[in-house]
């Protein structure tokens, strides 16, 4: 699931967040990238938009989602 906030702030054009239950979803225990195509691809969109004057991240669970936000909008 993504999430996106239409709301310039902070010298960025909006936040797009991609949803995750946790960071073993996203990356493997030393850190990288998981190998899984969709994740792959995740990561290029959010490389992508992140290229364009966007913040673009995974968030990985609820309260990181929260926290995300909550820092973006401040």
């Amino acid at each position: 699931s993504a999430v996106f906030i239409h709301e310039p702030k902070n010298g960025y054009s909006g936040l797009f967040l991609e949803l995750k239950i946790s960071l073993d979803e996203v990356y493997k225990k030393n850190g990288q990238l998981r190998d899984l195509t969709h994740i792959q691809e995740q990561a290029e969109m959010l490389h992508r938009l992140s290229c364009k004057g966007y913040c673009a991240m995974f968030a990985t669970g609820f309260d990181d989602a929260v926290k995300i936000v909550d820092e973006y909008l401040r």
